[in-house]
């Protein structure tokens, strides 16, 4: 006989998740709150989720740059199997953006500008000449 069990994954709030840290910090939340640059009772009321900042995301910056905790979890964010800061998140994004760069153009068939016409006539082995009025259209 087969016991098929449901896993039950608990989600975590942004108040457990500033607690979490606080604690694996071994911070108190007057300190953690002065680091922070806020009120030991807004910090409280964060972790009992009875309030959240009005710039999380801000707050969430700041926890990475100052502890390393990546702000995508301090967010709740699905991040990747590795934890990236973000700074590291905005070099990735250089780099791409400066890879991108050196992508080809495409034109609206979504082929390279130059290659498709001149692709076309080589397989076709005519050598482009103006159409006069006899000619048919390509």
């Amino acid at each position: 006989m087969t016991v098929q069990r449901e896993w039950v994954i608990p989600m975590w709030s942004f108040g457990d998740r500033i607690r979490k840290i606080r604690t694996d910090l071994g911070m108190t939340q007057v300190q953690f709150a002065e680091s922070l640059g806020v009120t030991s009772n807004a910090l409280a009321q964060w972790e009992s989720d009875r309030n959240q900042p009005r710039r999380m995301v801000e707050v969430a910056e700041k926890i990475e740059e100052l502890y390393k905790v990546p702000a995508a979890w301090v967010l709740g964010v699905d991040i990747a199997p590795f934890p990236v800061t973000a700074s590291e998140a905005r070099q990735l994004e250089r780099e791409l953006h400066q890879r991108s760069l050196r992508l080809p153009r495409l034109d609206s068939n979504q082929q390279p500008f130059g290659l498709r016409s001149a692709h076309l006539l080589k397989c076709i082995g005519r050598v482009a000449q103006p159409l006069t009025g006899d000619d048919e259209a390509l």
